[in-house]
């Protein structure tokens, strides 16, 4: 009778651990979601930025301004590049996803050359022309929301940073 009674303790046990282990996952993946949406990645809220950014952007006309709110994540700016340079803007070399097209681009915060090209946040356009601060840097502002101004003028774009 020990012995039925140790391998039914035994069984119970068992079933106890694999039903607690399923419900932990459970109780971890939900509440990681439920993390995840209230805390968003600062990266994320930045790619949404240049997506927001890009749907303002294409149903602009000619003549156009607007005002967007764009977050920047700490280490990173926003640069632009014209359609008529081959390589580079200001210090920065031209992404392989904005070939023979004006884009925006997030590129790493460093003065090295290469800092923009492996980015995969790359915004492609058939303007001219996209001006910004000096060099192809649109934004200085990082990590926090940054007001930028668009003006949309014939084949080219403006756009610079907001005081507050």
């Amino acid at each position: 009778m020990n012995k039925k009674a140790a391998i039914e303790m035994s069984l119970k046990t068992v079933i106890g651990l694999v039903i607690g282990v399923i419900v932990l996952f459970f109780v971890l993946n939900v509440g990681g979601s439920i993390y995840k949406t209230l805390f968003p990645d600062v990266s994320e809220l930045t790619e949404k930025s240049l997506n927001g950014f890009d749907g303002v952007i294409q149903t602009m006309i000619s003549g156009q301004k607007e005002d967007y709110l764009f977050f920047m994540s700490n280490g990173f700016q926003l640069v632009g590049f014209n359609k008529g340079e081959n390589e580079k803007s200001g210090n920065y070399e031209r992404p392989a996803g904005c070939f023979q097209k004006s884009c925006l681009v997030i590129c790493k915060d460093n003065n090295g050359a290469n800092a923009c090209k492996d980015s995969e946040l790359v915004k492609a356009y058939d303007f001219d022309k996209i001006e910004g601060l000096n060099g192809g840097v649109i934004t200085k502002v990082q990590g926090k929301y940054v007001n930028l101004e668009v003006d949309m003028n014939n084949n080219s774009i403006k756009i610079l940073e907001k005081d507050k």
